[in-house]
């Protein structure tokens, strides 16, 4: 295995998706919403908050302008997306702790969470960095079930990976 495809490995695998928490504790913990106003819709499956959005579980954040949460009829969460109103508004931010004391963040314009596929894509200038270790890309794909992730960019655009020499 080559260095990129061990970065890309490790990072997969330290990657989280929403279900399955870095910090073993955190799935414990409440899950706390702030925005400056939410709508709910039961038929619909549906619920939106928006403005400063601000999403936490233990050591979990979540950050962003708009977020929409879809539900099945169980009212088990189907699908997140998080995303910026506008080109002006910061980008989604999303940080966690491993169990290792690690942080690892992302950062991009849209994040979605498909839990039945357990796939979390970053749109529109994405960022995953771990420590100095980063991949940045118009679009990252991250598959939790194979531990793998794809970067992609545009036509014009490169993917970009900076790995640092271990300690």
């Amino acid at each position: 295995m080559n260095k990129i495809s061990q970065v890309l490995f490790l990072l997969g695998f330290t990657l989280i998706a929403a279900n399955v928490p870095a910090l073993s504790t955190d799935q414990d913990k409440a899950i706390e919403i702030e925005a400056d106003s939410a709508s709910l819709d039961n038929q619909q499956g549906l619920t939106m908050y928006l403005g400063n959005v601000v999403i936490k579980q233990g050591s979990m954040q979540l950050k962003a302008e708009k977020v929409t949460l879809t539900y099945d009829d169980k009212r088990e969460i189907e699908m997140v997306i998080a995303e910026s109103v506008n080109d002006k508004s910061p980008a989604v931010q999303f940080e966690q702790t491993l169990d290792t004391k690690e942080r690892v963040k992302a950062e991009a314009r849209l994040m979605e969470y498909h839990k039945q596929k357990n796939l979390l894509h970053l749109k529109k200038s994405a960022k995953i960095w771990k420590n100095k270790d980063k991949i940045t890309g118009e679009h990252i794909m991250y598959d939790a079930r194979k531990g793998k992730i794809t970067a992609s960019s545009t036509k014009s655009g490169r993917i970009k990976v900076t790995i640092e020499p271990p300690k």
